[in-house]
């Protein structure tokens, strides 16, 4: 070989090698050490983004989509993780996917979740596939396709995908472009909850608790709630809270408690919660009493349409304090569980 052609080659291997030399283990590892602060694995993380880099692109979208190491922002995580699902990467084809359809601005767009979650679930990742049937389901960023969505859930199931399982054992309970099969339903919603899927683990509990579906076992119904309340739940949140509140379905009396899990589903925003949250700093219930804070939670609920919100919205802004007591301030979902 000419020694120009030589010189080329090894310059051009040069410029490649330290691309090649990181395994996906040893970037991943660059990323966690960007998040614990250090300049040198951040810059190095981006340089070999910036190369073409899949795993190193998707390792920068995870950073700005969290804000560690970084200011968090949805749009450039956007930038990163569409680098690497067209270098590929499946798992950042299904965070686009994620992004497009949970986001509450202006970036939300079902069109193009439906897009990127194609994209992953035609690679073989079970959750997108079980994402996409449920858009396909639900006709949202498509036309309503069900045979097209059993599909794809059919795919993610034969994976043991939890998501999968727990929609396809919804289908199954409805009865909803499929023939009605309760029995396969529920062994479906039973893996999904064992798998930890928080939606099966709640309705799971509801149907436990009532013994609507399945026979009452309010034990392994407050099992269940638990958790689907500890995966993050909002509305297993707010009924664990109801039942701190009251004392009820087996569960201690615990006002503080009940507090608790009420703030955590009212910072998810479930209007319930953000009412009896509401009230009870009004009262000052278990929390102290602050009239500017319930005014702001009570609006909160009352702009999602809750009723009894809407109602007291104005009273709340008024020096006497409600008469609404916190056992009392719930909806007409935590009032019905509680009373089975």
């Amino acid at each position: 070989m000419p020694t120009r052609l030589l010189l080329a080659a090894l310059c051009l291997l040069l410029a490649i090698a330290p691309a090649l030399a990181q395994t996906d283990e040893e970037v991943v590892r660059l990323r966690v050490r960007a998040e614990e602060g250090a300049a040198d694995a951040g810059a190095e993380l981006e340089r070999l983004a910036k190369g073409g880099h899949a795993v190193a692109a998707h390792q920068m979208g995870l950073l700005y989509l969290f804000g560690r190491a970084v200011l968090r922002s949805e749009q450039i995580a956007i930038d990163w993780f569409t680098r690497a699902a067209n270098a590929g990467h499946a798992e950042s084809a299904h965070n686009l996917g994620v992004i497009y359809e949970r986001s509450r601005g202006n970036l939300n767009n079902p069109r193009q979740a439906v897009r990127w979650y194609r994209v992953a679930a035609e690679r073989g990742l079970a959750r997108s596939q079980a994402n996409l049937a449920n858009l396909l389901a639900e006709g949202r960023g498509t036309l309503q396709d069900l045979p097209e969505a059993r599909k794809w859930l059919d795919r993610a199931v034969a994976q043991n995908e939890p998501r999968g399982q727990y929609l396809l054992g919804t289908l199954l309970l409805q009865g909803k472009g499929v023939t009605r099969d309760a029995d396969e339903g529920w062994r479906l919603l039973r893996l999904a909850a064992d798998g930890g899927d928080i939606d099966a683990q709640y309705q799971l509990a509801l149907a436990l608790g009532s013994g609507l579906g399945l026979p009452k076992d309010e034990l392994s119904a407050l099992r269940w709630l638990r958790a689907a309340a500890t995966g993050g739940h909002p509305a297993a949140q707010y009924l664990l809270a109801t039942m701190h509140a009251r004392g009820a379905n087996g569960v201690a009396k615990d006002e503080a408690e009940g507090i608790r899990w009420l703030r955590r589903s009212a910072e998810q925003g479930y209007a319930d919660a953000e009412y009896a949250l509401g009230v009870a700093y009004y009262e000052g219930r278990g929390v102290p009493r602050d009239v500017n804070r319930a005014a702001q939670l009570i609006f909160e609920a009352a702009k999602k349409g809750h009723k009894e919100a809407e109602a007291l919205y104005l009273k709340a802004q008024k020096p006497k304090p409600l008469a609404v007591p916190l056992d009392e301030a719930v909806g007409e979902e935590g009032r019905s569980f509680r009373n089975r």
